[in-house]
């Protein structure tokens, strides 16, 4: 009867933490459909991410409906493939991320390497992080080892067999994942501290990194606790109830976590501080807003000043992603300023240019417009 009662508590759990990650990733979807600033390569990856959150929770959301499900039946199966397979999508995805800002780092840093092309990469990422997922998430259904495990329907209980399934199919997948995301920040990370040692202007504009940097860490608060219950499970005894919770609670958040990351990234909040003054939520920036360049780092200007510095600054050859002055745009990078702290500069800053090497040239740092289809070289 306890156990009953555990597994009543646990899915009950699961389905809660699920409808708080979908909450947060479609906030993520609506982010990114709402405002075209939004809408580069680089945040189209962070999209990818979020979808397969979505559907992860969706998943996650069925594990109290179908508690009494028959253990066999098509509902529970489709569960058990759904987990695996989106779960692992969003950490498949969270590594094309990565590897896509080593590289545009990397050929920032290297003249002769101008290779970024968007269409080259997602024929890669596609196939890699939703195609290969989905494969090794329908390996155990073949097997005939899913079931009834804990508070979902996954690989279940049971001998040395469906142990190795269970890391086997999912978790060496997911940290190699995680490895991988850590090793390229790493990466990223010195890259950052030479472009320092050579011109020292560099570091406070790298808030795009700063801000990604994190989503390794937020997937490891999501697995490690998970790792830890399978492998206690492995050694043939049961793990404790609250590292059970802790599992249910951690692997079902990742949604909402990725989403407080994404939340964060001071271009988000300055198009999210112009949507809510438009629609009379948030009170003009007047005193809190300074604007660099010129005008002095204390001089506070109304928003009507600000609009009508930042379009100046557009016509005088700063554009919008588009390429053309945007009054919008512009008003949305002053909203942008203001959140970017100490110094960090708003993507509409940026240069308009045809190839990566030149934003090293310019003396700046890759940021999201460095993604933009605007801003990668002509496809041959």
């Amino acid at each position: 009867m306890r156990e009953v009662n555990v597994s009543h508590n646990l899915a009950g759990l699961a389905t809660g933490c699920g409808c708080a990650s979908l909450i947060g990733s479609l906030f993520v979807i609506w982010c990114y459909f709402r405002f075209k600033r939004l809408q580069t390569f680089a945040y189209r990856l962070i999209l990818m991410i979020a979808v397969n959150d979505l559907l992860s929770a969706a998943a996650n959301i069925m594990a109290y409906p179908i508690l009494h499900a028959p253990e066999n039946g098509a509902l529970c199966e489709i569960q058990g493939v759904a987990l695996s397979w989106f779960i692992l999508g969003s950490n498949f995805w969270a590594s094309a991320t990565a590897c896509t800002v080593y590289i545009v780092f990397r050929s920032a840093l290297n003249p002769d390497i101008d290779s970024y092309n968007e269409r080259s990469f997602m024929q890669v990422f596609i196939p890699l992080c939703q195609g290969l997922p989905l494969v090794v998430a329908i390996i155990p259904s073949f097997a005939g080892v899913n079931g009834r495990a804990g508070a979902w329907c996954w690989i279940k209980d049971g001998d040395g067999k469906e142990q190795a399934f269970r890391f086997a199919c999912f978790y060496i997948w997911v940290w190699l994942t995680i490895a991988y995301n850590i090793i390229s920040y790493v990466l990223v990370n010195h890259m950052l501290q030479a472009m320092k040692r050579e011109s020292g202007a560099f570091p406070h504009h790298m808030y795009t990194f700063e801000t990604l940097k994190f989503y390794p860490a937020v997937a490891v608060v999501a697995h490690i606790f998970g790792t830890i219950n399978r492998t206690w499970e492995a050694g043939g005894t049961e793990p404790p109830l609250f590292l059970q919770a802790a599992q249910v609670s951690s692997e079902t958040l990742i949604g909402l976590l990725n989403a407080v990351m994404f939340s964060i990234n001071p271009t988000v909040q300055g198009e999210m501080a112009k949507f809510l003054y438009e629609k009379g939520l948030a009170p003009t920036p007047d005193n809190q807003s300074s604007v660099r360049g010129g005008l002095g780092a204390d001089r506070k200007l109304s928003f009507h000043q600000l609009r009508d510095w930042s379009n100046s600054r557009s016509m005088s050859g700063v554009v919008s992603m588009g390429g053309d002055p945007d009054p919008d745009a512009s008003v949305s990078a002053i909203y942008t300023d203001t959140y970017a702290s100490n110094g960090m500069l708003a993507e509409s800053e940026f240069p308009r240019t045809r190839g990566l090497s030149n934003l090293l040239k310019n003396d700046q740092i890759p940021g999201d417009d460095a993604f933009s289809s605007d801003n990668r070289p002509a496809e041959m």
